[in-house]
């Protein structure tokens, strides 16, 4: 969790508002709309794109929690 919280510290105030409302859409199961995708063979993994953000959760019953934010590299759906 502290990475994600440097990374937010990190943005700029307006992609700060837009990130925090989207972390409580996926906390809240709310992915309509959003660019959603299962992480292959990664079970209940799953991953928003936002330009060149990603943001990595795990689906744990009906919970979603966050585990990665930050930009794409080639270690961003690594380790997972």
């Amino acid at each position: 969790m502290d990475n994600i919280r440097k990374t937010f510290a990190k943005l700029s105030p307006e992609l700060r508002e837009r990130f925090a409302i989207l972390f409580r859409r996926i906390e809240q199961n709310d992915l309509a709309g959003l660019d959603v995708r299962r992480l292959a063979l990664k079970g209940e993994w799953y991953r928003i794109r936002v330009g060149r953000l990603r943001i990595t959760f795990q689906r744990i019953g009906s919970v979603n929690v966050i585990k990665r934010f930050g930009r794409r590299n080639e270690s961003t759906y690594r380790d997972l």
